[in-house]
């Protein structure tokens, strides 16, 4: 029977994440673990955006959010698994490795077939901590809201936890016995049961689950993050998340008002993001802390990289993001500035290019208008992107385009 190994790429150390921990209690209930010195096959789980040198003779299994852009991976090493683990070791276990790397979630370089995501979540293993010690609990899985720049919503279906009641009651183990933890989830408010559980000490929220949680009376975390994203109320509107800015400025200072921390985050660099809309950044954010005397609002930017499985996958990589975040910059610490206001720069454009090199799989200007490498894995939601696409160009007046179909 083959032995396996499993390794975070994230460690130098040996350690593993919450992930790795769960691949390693699976192959143990399955008696097939083993060391990298004993090991037939190493697993990798990675969340980082560059391949790591690892040294193991025989085959080297990369998997994890980070192998879903599996290119750079799979040149350096035997193959990539996307999405969950379990369906392909139990292939690997029983009928082989030959078998296993036939398995439609498997991504081999040089191929050429299109390759899907296993959305068969090992929910039943027990929780485990991250790096930072906190408990991992992972609610759902995947997104309910598919916007233009993001992957999650269009790589996976929507997921959550079969089991409530069983998950909530090894929390509040946790809970009770002092220890930290957090939720595993792209919206809080869009689990079903997330009334019923614990409430975290911050929490990523949508303007939905503000609502509603104001109207009740209910509790809200002292960090509240919010993924506000466009620097306008156009721009938001092109990506699929269409909040006006008199709600986004009305809720913020509500919020700061109440003594919380708010974290907006922001990209920089969307295709067709004009001065205007810088300009209309800054009113919100005069509006947000006018008379603030509580709470804080941070704005945390990241640079838009286009990234494959979504609608903006072909978006030009101009650098003219840049000089509106410099000007954008300038006026803040020259008249913005206030300590009820903090702002985190986005990635300057050579980070980013580098950046995009990884997620295509291949050098964008050596593409000459060919898909990346990587739009050879297949979302969930593929079929609905050329129409958030056709959104997106109408509300901000480019003329992106998706790449031809891969056979």
């Amino acid at each position: 029977m083959l032995k396996f190994a499993i390794i975070d790429a994230a460690y130098r150390d040996g350690k593993l994440g919450a992930a790795g921990k769960m691949i390693k209690i699976w192959l143990d209930r399955k008696g097939v673990l083993a060391s990298s010195d004993d090991a037939d096959v190493l697993l990798v789980s990675t969340v980082s955006n560059k391949p790591t040198r690892i040294i193991f003779d025989g085959p080297i299994i990369v998997g994890g959010p980070g192998a879903l852009s599996p290119e750079y991976w799979a040149q350096k090493y035997t193959a990539c698994v996307l999405g969950d683990f379990q369906r392909w070791c139990d292939v690997a276990i029983r009928q082989g490795l030959d078998v296993a790397f036939d398995e439609p979630n498997v991504y081999i370089s040089g191929q050429s077939g299109r390759v899907t995501i296993d959305n068969d979540f090992p929910w039943t293993l027990p929780l485990c901590t991250n790096g930072d010690g906190r408990y991992q609990v992972v609610l759902s899985r995947g997104c309910k809201k598919r916007c233009a720049f993001c992957p999650v919503g269009w790589a996976y279906e929507y997921h959550e936890h079969p089991s409530p009641s069983g998950l909530i009651q090894r929390v509040r183990q946790v809970v009770s016995s002092g220890e930290k933890w957090s939720y595993c989830t792209n919206d809080l408010s869009a689990v079903s049961f997330s009334r019923i559980l614990p409430a975290p000490a911050s929490a990523s929220l949508s303007f939905d689950a503000l609502r509603r949680t104001a109207k009740r009376g209910g509790a809200l975390p002292r960090q509240i993050r919010i993924g506000v994203e466009g620097v306008s109320e156009r721009v938001r509107k092109a990506v699929g998340k269409p909040l006006g800015t008199e709600e986004l400025v009305s809720a913020t200072r509500w919020l700061m008002s109440q003594g919380k921390n708010v974290r907006w985050f922001m990209l920089a660099g969307l295709p067709g993001e004009s001065t205007r809309d810088w300009l209309e950044f800054r009113d919100t954010l005069r509006e947000c802390i006018r008379g603030a005397s509580k709470g804080l609002l941070q704005s945390s930017f990241t640079t838009f990289t286009p990234r494959t499985g979504t609608p903006l996958v072909m978006s030009p990589l101009d650098d003219v993001y840049w000089d509106h975040y410099k000007q954008f910059e300038d006026w803040f610490f020259a008249k913005g500035w206030s300590n009820r206001l903090s702002v985190l720069r986005p990635a300057i454009p050579k980070t980013r290019l580098e950046r995009v090199k990884f997620i295509y799989g291949a050098n964008p200007e050596k593409l000459n208008g060919a898909p990346p490498p990587n739009e050879r894995v297949v979302g969930a939601h593929d079929r609905h992107r050329q129409r958030a696409l056709d959104v997106y160009n109408n509300t901000m007046g480019t003329s992106v385009v998706l790449p031809m179909a891969l056979q």
